[in-house]
């Protein structure tokens, strides 16, 4: 049988600008996705203002209650659980349109991934920001500029979110130290290269540091070795491969890259603690 692929959505079937944006009003109850577990090719951003909401994200179930903040990063696999009385805003946004530094925010941010309650201002800038791309997206004739003014708007509700979350992060001001950045850059480089680069010393060598500062560097952040997180990443993908395709032990560790099918199961029933196997069983139980 032939192994099946998780479906992959993308910004340009719907339109050919690289964003999508939805004005939420007391949207319809529902108890499932029509679309499935999937992943999109665009960054996904949520401003619920009232209801309630479920959404399964890389096997993390997310729920929000009243007024709350989510996004989801291209390549998670996801897929709405349930919602009930939910109001507020929804946007897609191409790759290419977020700013360096917001991009880092939510890519990186030492937290993790969590839903976050903004305070009363930021709420407020977001809904006027929201407010304004969408009437942009909907101008029915070209303005001088459009494209500028469009992105631009992008930029600030986006910016409005990356500030939101740094808030959070950070409890008070945070102060950029040399650890902090290096531990920033490692997680973008994993993220980008986990199939091909397993190595702590190739991700040192990237960064033009020695395997042992980055080894503390990123200790000294997250509390976890430079090895944890390579065998997060790669077990992660591995575990939405299991799930949402029927592909062979073998043909996802060789799409991770490893040639050797037998050490990458030892792998990962080291970390996860049960066999590839006996994961997909379990979860399709």
């Amino acid at each position: 049988m032939p192994g099946q692929h998780i479906p992959v959505h993308s910004l340009k079937d719907i339109n050919k600008i690289g964003i999508e944006i939805r004005h939420l009003e007391a949207i319809k109850d529902v108890d499932e996705d029509i679309y499935g577990p999937h992943r999109d090719d665009h960054y996904l951003f949520f401003f619920q203002q009232e209801g309630f909401s479920q959404i399964m994200v890389d096997f993390k179930e997310i729920t929000g209650i009243g007024e709350w903040l989510f996004f989801i990063l291209p390549g998670q696999v996801h897929q709405v659980l349930t919602t009930h009385n939910c109001k507020g805003w929804f946007l897609a946004v191409a790759a290419e349109y977020i700013n360096e530094t917001y991009r880092t925010v939510f890519e990186e941010q030492l937290i993790g991934q969590q839903p976050i309650t903004p305070d009363r201002e930021i709420a407020a800038h977001l809904n006027q920001s929201f407010s304004l791309l969408e009437g942009i997206c909907k101008q029915a004739i070209d303005l001088k500029f459009q494209s500028q003014i469009t992105r631009s708007s992008i930029d600030t509700t986006i910016g409005f979110f990356a500030a939101a979350y740094l808030t959070i992060e950070n409890g008070q001001q945070q102060q950029e130290l040399r650890p902090t950045i290096i531990t920033r850059q490692f997680r973008q480089l994993l993220h980008q290269n986990f199939s091909a680069i397993k190595s702590p010393a190739a991700y040192a060598s990237l960064l033009n540091i020695s395997p042992a500062y980055l080894n503390e560097a990123v200790k000294q952040n997250t509390g976890f070795a430079v090895s944890y997180w390579i065998h997060q990443e790669i077990t992660l993908e591995a575990k939405r491969l299991l799930y949402y395709t029927s592909n062979t032990v073998k043909e996802i560790a060789n799409a991770l890259g490893y040639t050797d099918h037998a050490y990458f199961s030892r792998l990962f029933s080291k970390v996860v603690g049960q066999s590839p196997i006996q994961f997909r069983k379990d979860y399709h139980e």
